[in-house]
C-alpha cells in the first residue's frame, strides 16, 4: 500500500470492506471516479499522481 497505510484503514475511508479494497487494489475490480477522488483527497495529491505517474 502507498505510504504504508494500511489496506483497513483505506477502506474504511472509503465505506468498504476490506476484501472489496483488497480487489481493487490487486487490479480485479475497479475503483469509481469517486472512490478515486477520495483516495487522492486522502493522500492531498491528485489522481493523475497516484494512479499515472508511472506511464
Amino acid at each position: 500500500m502507498k505510504n504504508n497505510v494500511k489496506q483497513q484503514t483505506m477502506a474504511k475511508f472509503l465505506n468498504m470492506t476490506v476484501s472489496e479494497y483488497s480487489r481493487k487494489e490487486n487490479g480485479q475490480r475497479s475503483f469509481t471516479i469517486d472512490e478515486t477522488a477520495k483516495i487522492a483527497e486522502f493522500f492531498k495529491t491528485t489522481i493523475e499522481e497516484i494512479f499515472f505517474k508511472n506511464i
